[in-house]
């Protein structure tokens, strides 16, 4: 984050949930609440993004559905995607880099040992936020009723979305341009459906659980013990 050089990390398990769109929308929506709480007069947050399309329209809910339940000063969510010449992206390359460094000396036996190593990077301007099981939500499911048609995905270089209606999208296809264009995403028709929380799965296939258990003796106590708890409610 520019505003006190921290830079804040949603992190979960592989045996909680996956790597895909709602898991990573459902992470984005932890960081601004956490962001938020820190600076709670903080008027507008700026995200950068590389582009992509599918994450974007997931993206784009998770924000509606933080803004609606924003308590705090926040007026405005700006996402913005990177070209050369208008991107903050390397302050987040030079984080992405730190951690290489700590990784590339570390030996990683669980998300145990991940998380004692990102403690120790930046000390003083790094935030972990654990993501936990209830966090998870299907934004996929609650948001097929919008009209995402309405808005060109293949050719936008920055989104504004405002807490009096987040609704309707401000967005541009170009930093040089002045104007925003603005179009209401969602239809008269459409339910006030609310994400609900992703059913548990078990992500962790039996082989992975086999390998996982053979290398259990060359493990710190730690590690094992966070596996056999893994184990135990995996079943």
């Amino acid at each position: 984050m520019s505003l006190n050089k921290t830079a804040y990390n949603a992190v979960w398990s592989e045996h909680q949930a996956g790597r895909g769109a709602n898991e990573i929308s459902s992470a984005l929506l932890k960081i601004p609440e956490k962001v938020v709480q820190d600076f709670p007069l903080l008027e507008n947050i700026t995200l950068w993004s590389d582009f992509c399309i599918p994450q974007f329209l997931y993206n784009g809910y998770c924000t509606e559905v933080f803004l609606k339940n924003n308590h705090y000063a926040l007026k405005t969510i700006e996402q913005k995607f990177c070209e050369p010449g208008h991107s903050s992206i390397q302050e987040v390359d030079s984080v992405h880099s730190q951690i290489e460094k700590a990784l590339s000396v570390s030996e990683i036996y669980s998300p145990v040992s991940l998380l004692r190593v990102l403690t120790k990077v930046r000390k003083k301007s790094m935030k972990i936020i654990e993501l936990q099981p209830g966090d998870f939500l299907n934004f996929q499911a609650t948001s097929q009723s919008f009209k995402f048609s309405e808005v060109p995905f293949t050719k936008v270089k920055y989104i504004r979305l405002d807490v009096q209606d987040p609704l309707q999208v401000s967005f541009k296809e170009s930093f040089v341009n002045d104007d925003f264009n603005d179009v209401s995403i969602v239809p008269k028709t459409r339910k006030k459906d609310k994400p609900v929380v992703m059913p548990k799965v078990s992500v962790l296939t039996a082989d992975k659980v086999k390998d996982l258990k053979a290398m259990l003796k060359y493990m710190p106590l730690a590690d094992r013990q966070y596996y056999q708890n893994v184990f135990k409610n995996n079943k």
